[in-house]
This record gives structure tokens, sequence and C-alpha cells, in this order.
């Protein structure tokens, strides 16, 4: 007898598990889902937010990025000269081309520019370009500027909103601190 309610007790356990577990995926699976919708609905969002940081430039670049980047440039005795990730047998390293060439180019080293050129077999136009980070606001204030925001929303170049960092004042206060950081009109 015993063993028969022991035995039952693992059974009733085991389900319980089994039902618990069953929960957890039925919840996980549903939560997932909702995740992975509210991503594909808010995706287009990022990529107009990130492409509204990017200038006509870098719109228009072939090789451009998901992220508002900028080719990166090394200045070698006075010339800029593009970056490329050149590979190597030590990995993919990133060189300055100095002298382009049909099947075999010069590049400099930006770490040890004192060795001089590097000689790369292989053709520089099928290596990618290093790329930096460089946002740019330019949009935002050329669209201020046309469609006639008014002037007290933005402090100088900066971008800065002027009513978030004045906060709630009274209005001729608030007036007299526009006039005072963007002077007269």
């Amino acid at each position: 007898m015993a063993s028969l309610a022991h035995r039952r007790s693992r059974l009733a356990s085991a389900w319980s598990t089994r039902r618990r577990m069953g929960k957890f995926t039925a919840t996980a699976s549903v939560t997932l889902f909702a995740l992975a919708v509210l991503l594909i609905f808010l995706a287009p969002l990022a990529y107009m937010s990130l492409t509204a940081l990017k200038t006509q430039k870098q719109v228009q670049d072939p090789d451009s990025q998901f992220l508002p980047g900028s080719p990166t440039t090394y200045n070698y005795e006075g010339k800029d000269y593009p970056l490329l990730k050149v590979p190597t047998e030590e990995g993919v390293r990133e060189w300055a081309l100095f002298k382009p060439g049909r099947e075999a180019s010069d590049f400099i080293d930006p770490a040890s520019p004192a060795a001089g050129p590097i000689h790369w077999v292989g053709r520089w136009r099928v290596l990618d370009p290093a790329y930096h980070f460089d946002p740019s606001l330019d949009n935002f204030y050329r669209w201020s500027a046309r469609s006639g925001l008014p002037r007290h929303y933005f402090v100088d170049g900066a971008g800065t909103v002027v009513r978030e960092v004045i906060g709630p004042l009274a209005p001729a206060r608030m007036a007299q601190i526009i006039e005072e950081l963007l002077g007269p009109a």
C-alpha cells in the first residue's frame, strides 16, 4: 500500500511539473510573438530615425552602413588618404591607400607610419572602406529654417530645446531668458 501511495505522489508531481512547464512554454511563446510583432512594427521608426541623422552624401554612398557613418581618412605627409580594410596574414587591417595600382598597391599603416609604404598584391577596388560613426543634425537645422519653425525653440547651433531647459517659468521671464540667449531677432 505504501508503495502505491508513493507511486501516485510521484506521478502527481510529474504531472504537475509538466503542467507548469506547459504553462511557462505557452506564456513564453505568446510573449515572444508579441515582442516579434512589436519589433516589426517599430523597425521603420528606428530606420527613419537613423536615416534622419545621415547627410545626403552618407545616404547616397553605395558602401553606406545602417548607422550614420563616413569613410575614415588618414593624413600622411599633409595629404588625406582613404582607410581600407585590407586582408593580411595577421587578419584584416585598416591601412591608408597610398599609391593605388591595378594588381598591386602601396598602403601606409596608421599604427606605424614611419615604416613607410607597405606593398600589397591584390585589387584595391574590391576592398571595403573603413567607416567611423558620424551622425549629423544638419537635416533638422535646414528643416527648422525652411518650415518657419519659431526661432525661440532652439538655442544656437547646439540644438538644445529651450523649453525643456528652462522648465516651468512665467512666460515673461521665459521670453527674457530667450532674448538673452539668442539676442535680438
